[in-house]
């Protein structure tokens, strides 16, 4: 397969330096259109045939080819050689030796972010603006008492845009320690600010930044073991947590 089409499709968005974090935007409908996306592993086709429409198993297929070129040119071997596996909590992996580049995906519409770093467990969330309805059942599980607040000062206006931002913030830290939602959003206190936070989730300590994207909402998040002393591996500072 020719890695020019893939890499057309692929732009590297950022790179978190201090954080050991890159961040690259895929163009998946693009992808789709000009490079073969067939599924590279059984349990990638088992799952691209439970998507109703054709345009969501081709946008689904198109993530995953970016994310095995990625890592392929990440470890330097071909994509083809790129196994990926899931650990205990049902995160995606490398099969072979998980510590080896940890990654993250997510995709919102025909857009996808990829997050790869050598350090340490990555997340990511994206949310296109439009395609989540912050309905107050949502908004409810999803704040903590603080953020309520917060969440009544703000104007009716401006509160679709500021709540996708505060739950990709959520998102991307609970991926980044692998447990996803089985830990309620509304257990965590991430605050409406734009800006890099440290938050607290059991054991370890995730630093969590917000990723400028036009029209969506999306969040990169890292974490860190726990030091005996309470303090964290590295020179992160946790301020908020459970």
């Amino acid at each position: 397969m020719p890695l020019d089409a893939i890499a057309a499709c692929v732009q590297a968005v950022e790179t978190m330096a201090g954080e050991h974090v890159s961040i690259h935007r895929i163009d998946l409908d693009l992808l789709a259109q000009r490079a073969d996306c067939t599924a590279r592993e059984e349990r990638d086709a088992s799952r691209a045939s439970r998507f109703r429409f054709e345009r969501d198993r081709r946008r689904y297929l198109a993530a995953r080819l970016a994310l095995r070129h990625l890592l392929g040119a990440a470890l330097g071997v071909d994509l083809a050689a790129v196994r990926l596996a899931e650990d205990g909590n049902g995160k995606p992996c490398l099969a072979d030796d998980p510590d080896r580049c940890h990654f993250n995906l997510s995709h919102s519409g025909g857009l996808a972010l990829v997050a790869l770093s050598r350090a340490a467990p990555v997340g990511v969330d994206l949310e296109l603006a439009g395609m989540m309805n912050a309905d107050e059942d949502l908004v409810a599980a999803c704040l903590c008492p603080a953020e309520k607040r917060q969440w009544d000062a703000i104007a009716p206006a401006a509160r679709p845009r500021a709540f996708l931002d505060l739950w990709t913030r959520k998102e991307a830290a609970l991926k980044a320690v692998g447990l996803g939602l089985s830990v309620p959003p509304a257990d965590l206190d991430a605050g409406f600010e734009a800006r890099p936070i440290d938050l607290r989730i059991g054991e370890q300590s995730v630093r969590v930044w917000p990723v400028d994207m036009e029209g969506a909402s999306a969040s990169v998040a890292i974490a860190f073991a726990r030091c005996a002393d309470g303090g964290v591996e590295g020179d992160q500072k946790p301020t908020r947590g459970l």
